[in-house]
């Protein structure tokens, strides 16, 4: 059971560097409605999702953690990549291809400062996602060797 709470934790600090990149990008409000409507396109496979918490006070995992401490086998994993593969759709069609690769590139520079960390094996998951999404609907990117 450890192991599922830590990698939930993990993807709570995921979510804070990457909700704080947008917030200076976007706004708060137009975060939040974001993440509101990616919170309802997972929850519709994952209704757990619905547990995260995003509001004035930042991103809490708590309730989830607790929803789901008798559920060891859970699919974190994918319900956490599901929902950084929706937020990057609609956030990248937002914006555009300009702001989208503004972004990518203050999102990458962020994360170099966690790769020493113990998520550096989710981070990295994470930003080829990112990358990816980026390419697919924001243009193509310059590739920076992390």
């Amino acid at each position: 059971m450890p192991d599922l709470i830590t990698k939930i934790k993990h993807y709570e600090e995921l979510l804070k560097e990457i909700l704080e990149i947008s917030e200076k990008y976007l706004g708060v409000m137009s975060v939040k409605l974001l993440v509101e409507r990616v919170l309802w396109d997972v929850s519709q496979e994952y209704k757990e999702i619905t547990f995260l918490r995003y509001d004035e006070n930042g991103v809490s995992t708590d309730a989830l953690v607790k929803a789901l401490e008798d559920t060891p086998d859970f699919p974190i994993d994918e319900m956490f990549k599901k929902f950084f593969t929706r937020y990057v759709e609609i956030l990248a069609k937002l914006v555009g291809k300009e702001p989208a690769e503004k972004y990518w590139n203050v999102f990458q520079k962020k994360f170099e400062l966690l790769f020493n960390t113990k998520i550096m094996h989710i981070t990295m998951e994470v930003i080829k996602l990112f990358e990816s999404l980026f390419e697919m609907y924001g243009g193509v990117f310059e590739k920076q060797k992390l």
